[in-house]
């Protein structure tokens, strides 16, 4: 189990049994929604890895299992090439999902919170600002972990890149790992970076649900974004 799966879960038991909260409360569900993820990812990751080590690259596996039939590897000049790309997007595509998920539960958790205090702001860098740092008192120092999410977010909206004619080059250093935003250039990470911002995110996380002026809000929920259905087969489409 990663470092940060098992500090999140952490402090998800420390908020629960400190301040008895239901388990529905946007500041039990926000920690509870970040656990949630890296479990599901961490699972997609395994099921990869375990499919590489038995018979992925293997025209018989894809033929059982991902339905893949003989004129489709006709195409493939490379099978073992293919599949070896097929498995580094795969991956990415988990890091993406990583960043772009842990971004919008938190900002949506902030969001929920600040609105319990009558502050409600369009931009998050105002909300950031009017409520992070003039209400809670959060320093900017406090909110780099959330800075460089935020940069990280942009960059998966632009394919990987960083693209700021305003601001061409960014360094931030978190705890000894450097992440560095270039103008027009990919942003490179590694998995440790990753790791490390998540474990400095949830900490800044504790210190916004420990806030006085947080802990003394009465239980508010949380939602989720986005309810797929099962298909009726009698509904309309």
């Amino acid at each position: 189990m990663d470092p940060f799966h098992i500090s999140c879960h952490k402090k998800l038991e420390l908020i629960q049994s400190k301040y008895g909260w239901s388990t529905l409360d946007a500041r039990v569900l926000v920690f509870y929604n970040l656990c949630s993820l890296t479990e599901n990812l961490g699972l997609i990751l395994s099921t990869i890895f375990f499919a590489k080590g038995n018979g992925l690259h293997s025209k018989q596996w894809w033929k059982g299992w991902a339905g893949y039939q003989d004129q489709a590897f006709r195409k493939i000049p490379d099978f073992d090439t293919y599949v070896n790309d097929q498995v580094r997007q795969s991956i990415h595509r988990v890091q993406e999902q990583l960043v772009f998920t842990s971004q919008i539960y938190i900002e949506a958790f902030i969001r929920n919170t600040s609105r319990q205090l009558g502050i409600e702001r369009d931009a998050f860098w105002q909300l950031k600002r009017d409520f992070l740092k003039a209400q809670l008192g959060l320093s900017d120092d406090d909110l780099l972990p959330i800075t460089i999410l935020q940069h990280l977010r942009n960059t998966i909206h632009n394919k990987g890149i960083h693209h700021s004619p305003r601001n061409p080059q960014l360094r931030y250093n978190l705890n000894g790992y450097v992440f560095s935003f270039d103008h027009d250039q990919a942003v490179m990470v590694s998995w440790d970076h990753y790791s490390e911002l998540l474990l400095a995110t949830s900490e800044v996380l504790l210190k916004i649900v420990e806030n006085p002026k947080v802990v003394a809000l009465p239980e508010y929920s949380d939602k989720n974004i986005v309810v797929i259905q099962d298909e009726d087969e009698n509904s309309e489409r």
